[in-house]
């Protein structure tokens, strides 16, 4: 069974974005509140800490949960943040598979591989480019193994 971790560049990837996000809402409510302090500063310490929660504590244990396991029979997902969840998909159940590839895919992390089944999908997110070609890779050879073995 292999085992497929979330590439880390896309979580500082991700905090660099929650930063850029935050030290802009902040820019604009000083300019938007300027002439009601008594509403800017809580609304500044709202806006400092989601983002401090969101990129110092949510995002790592997001990407410090976040596995995929590759077996010849099935792929099983684990995320979650404060609780963890497992999703399992049989191989011969995949019917087609999307690969959507990120910006600077090779460097960024920021690749998603969806696999859609009969009645179900499972999305297997912020994969490094290598990691995503390989399971792609092994889902066209399992393919190929089923339709030698239905002849």
């Amino acid at each position: 069974m292999r085992r497929y971790f979330a590439d880390k560049t896309g979580l500082r990837l991700l905090r660099l974005g929650v930063i850029l996000l935050t030290a802009v809402l902040m820019l604009l409510s000083v300019r938007l509140f300027a002439t009601v302090p008594s509403f800017l500063q809580p609304l500044l310490l709202l806006f400092l800490i989601l983002g401090i929660c969101f990129a110092g504590i949510l995002l790592p244990l997001y990407f410090r949960n976040a596995a995929y396991f590759v077996s010849p029979s099935c792929i099983v997902k684990q995320s979650g943040v404060f609780f963890l969840r497992k999703q399992t998909m049989r191989l011969d159940a995949v019917q087609y598979t999307t690969a959507v590839i990120g910006p600077f895919s090779k460097s960024s992390g920021l690749n998603l591989l969806i696999l859609n089944a009969l009645g179900g999908r499972m999305f297997l997110f912020f994969l490094s480019r290598r990691d995503m070609d390989e399971i792609l890779r092994l889902l066209r050879e399992q393919s190929i193994q089923e339709e030698r073995s239905d002849v």
